[in-house]
């Protein structure tokens, strides 16, 4: 039984997953830089091209029905004069809808605890229910 007891010590030792070592970053540094991403965001307007770029089914269309976001791939964008029209690049289906949405939507939710702000947040909580919407 002793003999038992040491082995199962001694293997639980040898199992136990060293701590990797990480720099921790600066406050002032970690500050700056989350102050220059979200800078970015808000000066390039990029939600809310995320906003308009995304496909689903607009809660306008049926307030009754579920509506929701994904992010779908290949989309590009033609400029007609004034007009900009997003346009499908290629006939075909999505290979992995779920894996562009998470992307968008974890960030979308980061982001949003972040700044509180009412777009961002309806676009992680759209990107949500498109998750849901896929199951």
């Amino acid at each position: 039984m002793l003999r038992r007891q040491s082995l199962q010590i001694a293997l639980a030792t040898k199992l136990k997953p060293e701590r990797p070592k990480v720099q921790i970053l600066h406050l002032k540094k970690s500050t700056a830089f989350t102050k220059k991403v979200t800078g970015f965001y808000k000066d390039t307007q990029f939600w809310d091209w995320v906003y308009r770029g995304s496909h689903g089914l607009d809660k306008s269309y049926d307030s009754e029905m579920f509506h929701y976001r994904l992010w779908w791939q290949s989309v590009g964008m033609v400029k007609h004069g004034d007009v900009v029209e997003f346009k499908h690049q290629y006939k075909g289906t999505s290979e992995n809808m779920t894996d562009r949405s998470v992307k968008v939507m974890v960030n979308a939710i980061a982001l949003y605890l972040l700044t509180n702000d009412q777009r961002i947040g309806e676009i992680a909580a759209g990107m949500m229910r498109g998750i849901v919407a896929q199951s």
